[in-house]
C-alpha cells in the first residue's frame, strides 16, 4: 500500500506531499490540482515498471541511466507535448515523484526523477542518494497496482467553463437531454423513459 507520494514541479504542483496511509477524499474547485496529483502517481507508477524492465537487474553503473518513456504511453495524462507535464512548460527543473509504502510487512521509498528530452519523450531515473548512487530498489514496491480512472473532466485538451444557472441550463438543454412528448432523446436518439424514478 502506497503510505505518501511527494511530488515536485509537475505540472500544476509545485511541492507537495500527501498522506495516502488512510482515506484520502480530493476536494476542490476545477484546476486545483485534484487530478494532477492521481496523474503524478501513475507516472511514478509507470516509471517504477520502465526502470524495472531496463534497468533493475543490471551493473549499478547501468542502474544510474536513465530510462526513456513516451508521452504516448503515459496513458493518465494526455497531453500534445511533453512539456505540458512541467509546471509552468519549465523543463529545465526535474520532475521528482517519491513514493512510501508498506508492502507485505515491510516499509519501503522509491522516487524518480523525470528530465525533458525533447516533445515527444522524457527520461526517468531512479534518485540518488547523497553520494550520487543510485537508491536500492525496494523489490516489494513491485507489488504495488496503481488503478486511475479518469475524472469526466479534463478530457478534451478544451474545455467550456459555465459560469451561472443561464449558461448551465443552455448547455443542458442543447447537448444532453431534450424532453418530447414523454420520451427522452439523447443527441437525436430516442428511447423510452425509465421507470420508477
Amino acid at each position: 500500500m502506497l503510505t505518501k507520494i511527494i511530488i515536485k514541479n509537475f505540472k500544476k504542483l509545485d511541492s507537495i506531499e500527501i498522506d495516502l496511509d488512510s482515506v484520502v477524499v480530493f476536494v476542490g474547485p476545477n484546476n486545483s490540482g485534484k487530478t494532477t496529483a492521481l496523474q503524478a502517481i501513475s507516472l511514478w507508477e509507470l516509471g517504477m515498471r520502465k526502470w524495472a524492465e531496463k534497468r533493475l537487474n543490471h551493473s549499478k553503473s547501468k542502474q544510474t541511466k536513465s530510462v526513456v518513456i513516451n508521452r504516448k504511453d503515459i496513458l493518465t495524462t494526455p497531453v500534445i507535448s511533453a512539456r505540458q507535464l512541467w509546471q509552468d512548460l519549465c523543463v529545465y527543473e526535474d520532475i521528482e515523484i517519491i513514493a512510501e509504502g508498506f508492502t507485505k510487512g515491510k516499509r519501503w521509498q522509491l522516487g524518480f526523477e523525470f528530465a525533458y528530452a525533447n516533445e515527444e519523450s522524457i527520461y526517468c531515473r531512479i534518485l540518488q542518494d547523497e553520494y550520487n548512487s543510485p537508491v536500492e530498489f525496494p523489490i516489494e514496491a513491485l507489488n504495488e497496482h496503481i488503478g486511475f480512472l479518469h475524472p469526466m473532466s479534463g478530457l478534451a485538451s478544451e474545455e467550456y467553463r459555465l459560469e451561472n444557472r443561464d449558461a448551465i441550463t443552455e448547455w443542458f438543454k442543447k447537448y444532453l437531454i431534450t424532453y418530447i412528448d414523454g420520451y427522452n432523446y439523447w443527441r437525436g436518439k430516442g428511447y423510452k423513459p425509465m421507470a420508477n424514478l
